[in-house]
């Protein structure tokens, strides 16, 4: 009823594809001698899919989704957690 997520990487030796959905992460590194110490840089290949984002947001409104955090079963009143794409239903 709420959330999914993934991310894919496909390298053939001369090309990098990334593809997610949802906040899964996906990054690149390299870790290389420099001087007399180890280095490492790293450069995200993606973008996360988070509900927060304003585009995102709208994206989700647009396909029928709704957005709301997990509510305390308790407590309908309180929110647990993050905000969460959920079926409009």
């Amino acid at each position: 009823m709420s959330g999914t997520t993934i991310v894919i990487v496909f390298f053939d030796g001369t090309r990098l594809i990334c593809a997610n959905a949802g906040d899964s992460r996906a990054i690149k590194a390299a870790i290389f001698k420099s001087k007399d110490s180890w280095q490492m840089q790293s450069e995200p290949l993606n973008v996360d899919h988070k509900p927060e984002i304003k585009e995102e947001a709208e994206r989700i409104s647009a396909a029928g989704g709704r957005i709301e955090a997990f509510k305390d079963p308790e407590n309908e009143a309180e929110s647990i957690g993050p905000q969460r794409v959920w079926l409009m239903d």
